[in-house]
């Protein structure tokens, strides 16, 4: 139960962390100088790159079924 509740808060902090990156992207491109959170901003953006590389995959499949 303690297990669940644990991960479960993770994955809410991960998609409010997600949430507060898309806004800032939108809004402006962040011009905060690299402090001690470089190297998660680094993994973040990985992250997106991966999810954006899969949307794009899913649109191909999509285009190929439309045809």
């Amino acid at each position: 139960m303690m297990v669940m509740m644990m991960m479960m808060m993770m994955m809410m902090m991960m998609m409010m962390m997600m949430m507060m990156m898309m806004m800032m992207m939108r809004k402006r491109k962040r011009r905060r100088g690299g402090g001690g959170g470089d190297e998660k901003e680094k993994k973040v953006k990985e992250k997106e790159k991966e999810k954006e590389k899969k949307k794009e995959k899913e649109k191909e499949k999509e285009k190929e079924e439309k045809e």
